[in-house]
């Protein structure tokens, strides 16, 4: 799977970010956990979609990124010609140029010029993030199976079970669940 990913209103928000600088510290750390957590869900790439391809390098947009946490697992950006082109239309672009019809996701907190060529089961629109928190679990739930968030915080519950019990445990709060979601105390 791709993941075609914004920064600013998903892991860069007002709340976080008052300053509005780009800067490495200026991720927010829960964002790109939750990220990180659709990423691994899905063995997902990221693709940056983000007006951010434009001002920075690819090496340095990778270097930010993973030193805010995210995984090595970005491998391009949607380009910084064809400017005439909508983030929807770079989006298809890339899919059909890199011969990557496979499974996508696209995440961003603007609407106009996606909506219109990306399907609505494909695009996790984080409305108005850049005023509010970013990128929240309740963006991902319908692109995960929800036996993998943890009831108590949301957090990441480990894919495998820790104990011969079936006990999968939050890797945010440490909490043990049995796979059917009840606490084990």
């Amino acid at each position: 799977m791709i993941v075609f990913l914004d920064l600013d209103g998903v892991l860069v928000h007002l709340q976080y970010n008052p300053s509005k600088r780009k800067l490495i510290k200026d991720f927010d750390p829960e964002c790109v956990e939750i990220l990180n957590y659709l990423v691994n869900y899905h063995d997902a790439e990221i693709v940056i979609s983000s007006c951010w391809r434009r001002h920075y390098p690819f090496d340095d947009l990778c270097n930010m990124l993973e030193l805010a946490g995210v995984g090595e697992v970005i491998i391009d950006t949607t380009g910084t010609e064809d400017n005439d082109l909508t983030r929807g239309q770079r989006i298809l672009k890339w899919l059909s140029e890199c011969d990557r019809s496979e499974d996508y996701l696209v995440i961003d907190d603007e609407s106009a010029g996606i909506i219109d060529h990306i399907p609505e089961e494909k695009f996790i629109h984080v409305s108005d993030g850049w005023m509010t928190n970013g990128l929240r679990y309740e963006h991902i739930k319908p692109h995960v199976r929800q036996e993998w968030l943890c009831p108590q915080c949301q957090g990441n519950l480990k894919k495998k079970p820790d104990t011969a019990q079936g006990i999968k445990h939050c890797e945010r709060c440490g909490a043990g669940w049995h796979i059917l979601q009840t606490s084990d105390g």
